[in-house]
C-alpha cells in the first residue's frame, strides 16, 4: 500500500472524481497540486482546512510546485494537464503544458533522488488516432499516430516518450479511453461534437471506474512486472459503442429525439478522431478490480438522474427546435464542421472529410450505412482484426535481441543503427540509434518502440504526412491506409 499519495488533476474531472474516492478512504495522506482560482480554492480549501488533504497551491508547469509535491510522497499520480475540449481551443498552451508537466516530474524525481518513486501517469486513447470498423481492435503497442490538429494527442504522445525514455524505474502509462460522466450530457454546445464520425468507435470508461482504479493501485502490493508498461482504460466490452449508438443513449437518457430527427448526417465528420475498441483493456481489470459493471443502459439512465434540471426538460422541446440548435453549434467559426464547409477551409475539410467530393457523397439518415459490429467476438476474429507489431510477441521478453529488432525496425520501413551486444532485460532499456526510412536518426529504448508504438520522432509530428510515410512503413499503413482508401 502507498500512504503518501500526490495526486495532480484534483479540480478535473477523472482527478476530481479520483479526489473524492480517496477522501472515502482510510489510511492514505493525501497531497493534491492545484492553481490557485477561485474555483479550486472553494473546493479544496475547506478540504485542507479539516486537515483532509495538503494543498500545494501552484501550476504543473513550474518545477517549484511539482518538486513540493513530490516531496514526502510514497506514489505520484499524474491525472492533471489540458484537455479536450479546452484541449481543441488553445492548442499552443495545452501542449505547453502537458509537455512540461511531465517534463517537471521527471526532473523533480530526479533532483530529489526519487527516481523509484512510482508513478502513474494518465495518457490518452486519442495517441493512437482514428480506426475504420476493419481495424477496431486495437492494443498498447499499436501504431502512434495522432490525428491532424490535435494537439491534445500530440502533447500526450510527447509527454507519454518523455516518461518512457527518463531513468524512472517504476512507471506505468494508462492510455485513457472517452470518460462517461453527469457533465456530459451538458457538453452538446461544444462543436467537436460533430469531430467524431457517426462509425466511430470507443470502448468508454466511466469516470467512477477510473478512479476507483487509481485507489486500488495505491492500495495493492503492485508486482515488478507491472511497471514500465503501457496499458489501456475502459469500463469493460459492455461499453464497446459506435459513436451512432453513444449519441441515442444520451439523447434517450434525457427524453430527447432520436440521432436522425436532431441531426443531418453531414454535420459528422468522416474520420481525424480517435478510438477503438481494445483487445487488452482486460488486463488492468485483472490486476485491480476496479470495474463495477454496470450495463452501459443503466450508466446511461443515471448519468440523466445527475443532469442539471434544465437537462431533465429537454423532452419538452420538440426535435426541430433541437436541431435548429445543434446546427447552430455546428456552424461555430473556430471548430464548426458546417462552418469549415461553408469557409471552404480545405485543410479541415480534407482531414475532416477527405475532400469536397467525400463531403457531397454523403448520404441522408435513410441511405446512411450505419456500422453495427458485434461487440463481443469470438478471440479468433478479434486476432483478425488487430495489428501486426513487426516482431514475436509470443516469445518470452528474455528472449528480446538483434534480429527481433531488426526485423520490427524493417517492418517501420527502417533499420537498427546500433545494437548493443546484450539481450533480454538489458536490451529493453538500452537507447538504441535507429533510422527511418525519410534517413531522420533518433535515439530510443525498445521498449518506446515496441511497447510504446512509437517510431521517428520528426516523422510522428507530421500527421498530414502520414499518408506519405505508410507507403515505406508498413507498421503505420495498418492504420493509415483504411483511413485513404
Amino acid at each position: 500500500m502507498y500512504k503518501n499519495v500526490a495526486l495532480t488533476g484534483a479540480t478535473g474531472t477523472m482527478g476530481g472524481e479520483t479526489l473524492r474516492a480517496f477522501l472515502k478512504e482510510t489510511g492514505f495522506n493525501l497531497k493534491v497540486l492545484a492553481r490557485r482560482s477561485e474555483k479550486n480554492i472553494k473546493m479544496l480549501s475547506p478540504l485542507e482546512r479539516e486537515g483532509r488533504i495538503e494543498v500545494v497551491w501552484g501550476d504543473l508547469a513550474d518545477y517549484e510546485s511539482v518538486k513540493r509535491l513530490a516531496q514526502g510522497s510514497d506514489i505520484l499520480l499524474h491525472i492533471g494537464g489540458m484537455v479536450s475540449p479546452k484541449a481543441d481551443w488553445y492548442p499552443e498552451e495545452t501542449m505547453r503544458v502537458n509537455t512540461s508537466a511531465m517534463r517537471n516530474i521527471i526532473d523533480a524525481l530526479e533532483e530529489l533522488s526519487l527516481t523509484d518513486m512510482p508513478v502513474i501517469s494518465i495518457g490518452s486513447v486519442s495517441q493512437t488516432g482514428n480506426r475504420e470498423v476493419s481495424n477496431r481492435f486495437g492494443r498498447t503497442g499499436d501504431p502512434i499516430a495522432p490525428a491532424r490538429f490535435d494537439s491534445y494527442a500530440m502533447s500526450k504522445c510527447i509527454a507519454e516518450r518523455m516518461l518512457s525514455e527518463s531513468s524512472l524505474a517504476r512507471w506505468a502509462s494508462l492510455r485513457q479511453s472517452g470518460i462517461l460522466y453527469s457533465k456530459l450530457l451538458g457538453k452538446a454546445n461544444d462543436p467537436i461534437t460533430f469531430h467524431v464520425p457517426l462509425n466511430g468507435m470507443l470502448e468508454w470508461a466511466t469516470v467512477e471506474d477510473s478512479a476507483r482504479l487509481m485507489v486500488n493501485i495505491c492500495k495493492s502490493d503492485i508486482p515488478d512486472s507491472f511497471w514500465k508498461k503501457f496499458y489501456n482504460i475502459s469500463s469493460g466490452k459492455m461499453y464497446r459503442l459506435t459513436n451512432y449508438q453513444f449519441e441515442t443513449l444520451i439523447l434517450k437518457a434525457i427524453g430527447a429525439s432520436s440521432p436522425e430527427k436532431i441531426f443531418d448526417t453531414k454535420w459528422f465528420a468522416l474520420k481525424n478522431f480517435h478510438g477503438q475498441w481494445y483487445s487488452d483493456a482486460d488486463v488492468l481489470e485483472g490486476l485491480f478490480s476496479f470495474r463495477e459493471n454496470l450495463p452501459v443502459r443503466e450508466y446511461f439512465r443515471r448519468l440523466a438522474s445527475k443532469a442539471p434540471s434544465y437537462l431533465k426538460l429537454a423532452f419538452l422541446c420538440p426535435a426541430f427546435v433541437m436541431k435548429m440548435f445543434m446546427g447552430h453549434v455546428a456552424m461555430n467559426r473556430t471548430l464548426g464542421t458546417r462552418y469549415w464547409i461553408k469557409s471552404g477551409n480545405e485543410a479541415r475539410i480534407d482531414a475532416f472529410y477527405g475532400g469536397m467530393a467525400a463531403y457531397y457523397a454523403i448520404a441522408p439518415w435513410k441511405g446512411f450505412s450505419l456500422a453495427s459490429p458485434d461487440p463481443d467476438p469470438d478471440e479468433e476474429e478479434v486476432a483478425s482484426l488487430s495489428l501486426d507489431h513487426g516482431y514475436d510477441e509470443s516469445a518470452p521478453a528474455a528472449s528480446l535481441d538483434a534480429a527481433m529488432l531488426e526485423k520490427a525496425a524493417a517492418f517501420r520501413g527502417g533499420r537498427a543503427v546500433s545494437v548493443p551486444d546484450v539481450t533480454g532485460d538489458a536490451l529493453w532499456d538500452s537507447p538504441l540509434e535507429w533510422e527511418c526510412h525519410d534517413g531522420h536518426r533518433f535515439v530510443l529504448t525498445p521498449r518506446t518502440v515496441l511497447l510504446g508504438g512509437y517510431w521517428c520522432p520528426q516523422c510522428m509530428e507530421k500527421p498530414d504526412d502520414y499518408p506519405r510515410q505508410a507507403r515505406y512503413n508498413g507498421f503505420l499503413a495498418q492504420v493509415v491506409a483504411p483511413l485513404h482508401d
